[in-house]
C-alpha cells in the first residue's frame, strides 16, 4: 500500500509525529536503562559521618566486621594508611583471613623490625586457620624483602 501525501501540511504532520514517537521511545529506553545500572564497588565507601561514627563505636566494642569495614574504608578510599592499620589491627583479632592478609600487605611497606615481627606473627596466626594463605603471604613477604634489598 502506497501512501500519497497530497499536501505539504500533511507531510509536516507526519514528520512531526515520527519525531515525537522517536524521541518518546528513546526517552523511555534511557529512563529504563538508568534503573539497570550496576552499583559501583566504591559505593561501599560512600558513608556518612554518622555511619562512620557508628562503625567506630561498634569496632571498639569488638565488632570485627565493623573494624574491617573501617580499615578498608581508610585503605581504599581516604588513603589514610595509619588509620587503616589501626582498624585492621582490631579486625585481625577475629579468625577471618582477609583482614590479616590486607594488614600484612600494608605493613610490608615498612622495613623496620617491629613491623616485620608483626608480619611474622600474623603469618603464624594465619597458619593455624588457613595454611595455604599463610604460605602465600610468606612467599610474598620473602619476595618483597629480597626484591627490596637488591635495589
Amino acid at each position: 500500500m502506497e501512501v500519497i501525501f497530497s499536501s505539504a501540511p500533511m507531510k509536516k504532520i507526519t514528520v512531526l509525529v515520527c519525531l515525537l514517537l522517536g524521541f518518546g521511545g528513546g526517552y523511555l529506553l534511557l529512563k529504563k536503562e538508568k534503573k539497570s545500572v550496576t552499583i559501583s564497588p566504591s559505593a561501599e565507601f560512600n558513608m556518612t559521618p554518622q555511619e562512620i561514627s557508628n562503625l567506630e563505636v561498634s569496632a571498639r566494642g569488638g565488632d570485627c566486621q565493623a573494624a574491617y569495614r573501617l580499615a578498608r574504608y581508610h585503605s581504599n578510599f581516604t588513603l589514610k594508611f595509619e588509620d587503616a592499620i589501626h582498624w585492621f589491627r582490631l579486625a585481625v583479632k577475629c579468625p577471618e583471613t582477609n583482614p590479616k592478609l590486607e594488614l600484612i600487605a600494608l605493613l610490608m611497606g615498612y622495613q623496620d623490625s617491629a613491623h616485620m615481627m608483626e608480619i611474622r606473627q600474623l603469618i603464624q596466626d594465619l597458619s593455624r586457620t588457613d595454611p595455604s594463605a599463610a604460605k602465600r603471604a610468606e612467599e610474598a613477604v620473602t619476595k618483597a624483602h629480597v626484591g627490596g634489598t637488591d635495589q
